[in-house]
């Protein structure tokens, strides 16, 4: 079993093209993309709690603190059983898997079924996970990049999450219209290859991400 305890990042990530193949931190980093590629062979869409998702940080604090946005104010959260008694434009409230963060955010703007493709990699740093949009998830990421690139911290993060789990939420500094993405957060082997099976099968992501205790 992979070790449940890795210290959670609590500093904001930037999302920004690749200049090099160093990856040295939590990011998400967005290649070219053939835009030659179909979307998922006529399968049925699955629910948001097994693939997952890619929604705006409309608030971000600690779990002690109390969490503010659009006159909505909550405190004391629950991170397994969250409370669901807000109003739009908070669409869900999410924690880290370690549950020191809590997260107000917006609607899914687009999931795991938009991703055709996705795949274990590494360099000389460590491994991540590549994965790449369909055509339709091409064009949605970078309406949704462009949207959120120019406003302050933290409208300009998206959170990827699976249920009310926020597995990362790196900041946008740049549209994204490559296609293409890699999730980095000093994975092992076995979790990079969990990880972007459970993204490719549009399955559960894997327990080392979950809830730790």
């Amino acid at each position: 079993m992979p070790h449940n305890k890795r210290k959670q990042s609590t500093k904001p990530e930037v999302i920004s093209r690749i200049k090099s193949k160093f990856i040295t931190s939590i990011s998400l980093t967005f290649l070219a993309l053939s835009l030659t590629s179909c979307a998922f062979g006529g399968g049925p869409q699955i629910s948001s709690e097994e693939v997952i998702e890619f929604r705006q940080v409309l608030s971000v604090s600690s779990a002690e603190s109390e969490i503010e946005a659009y006159g909505q104010k909550f405190r004391d959260i629950d991170c397994k059983n969250p409370p669901s008694n807000f109003e739009p434009p908070i669409d869900l409230i999410g924690c880290s898997s370690d549950e020191q963060q809590i997260y107000l955010l917006g609607v899914s703007e687009l999931d795991g079924n938009s991703i055709k493709q996705a795949k274990p990699s590494r360099d000389e740093f460590s491994w991540y996970v590549t994965i790449d949009f369909d055509d339709i998830g091409t064009k949605k990421f970078a309406e949704f990049t462009r949207r959120v690139t120019t406003l302050p911290t933290p409208n300009n993060q998206i959170a990827i999450t699976s249920g009310n789990l926020v597995i990362t939420a790196p900041a946008i500094n740049e549209e994204i219209s490559a296609g293409s993405a890699i999730i980095t957060g000093s994975f092992t082997a076995q979790e990079a290859r969990e990880l972007s099976k459970a993204i490719k099968n549009r399955s559960a992501i894997p327990l080392f991400l979950r809830w730790r205790e």
